[in-house]
């Protein structure tokens, strides 16, 4: 099994671009660590070389797996069904998880809960990666998360 952990933080405190005034910088936002790595980190090779083609090779790497940590209230809200679709970022630059995010496909089974089909929300950018969480992580994470807001 795969391990989750939602690591709380302000906005300020991560140093959220979008929370360019004091007041956001006091929101709680989440870290998304997945066997002890950020997720984001995971993304940013497999993104490299859709950059590279869009971009300017010069900000190719910085734009790889640049993506703003989610609100732990809105991420609270995409995972709390355990089922569907939800969102994992929000955008770096205006923190809007429509704008620019990645996806992934939640399913629940008896005992545990598989995040699968990540793709990017704007791009046809695919990424080949499955997770399985023991329920019990799962729903410790989740709780975690709500008490945060």
């Amino acid at each position: 099994m795969d391990i989750l952990e939602l690591k709380i933080m302000t906005a300020g405190t991560s140093g959220e671009r979008w929370a360019d005034i004091d007041v956001l910088k006091q929101i709680p936002v989440v870290q998304i660590l997945i066997n002890h790595t950020d997720l984001r980190a995971v993304i940013k090779p497999m993104e490299l070389p859709f950059t590279l083609l869009e971009e300017d090779p010069d900000i190719a790497e910085e734009w790889a797996g640049d993506y703003g940590c989610i609100p732990a209230e809105e991420l609270w809200h995409e995972l709390k069904e355990i089922s569907g679709q939800a969102d994992l970022f929000v955008c770096p630059a205006c923190g809007e998880s429509g704008c620019w995010s990645v996806t992934c496909t939640i399913t629940e089974e008896e005992t545990s809960v598989i995040w699968k089909e990540f793709r990017h929300n704007h791009r046809n950018w695919i990424y080949p990666l499955a997770y399985q969480f023991s329920k019990e992580n799962y729903l410790a994470e989740l709780e975690k998360l709500k008490s945060a807001f």
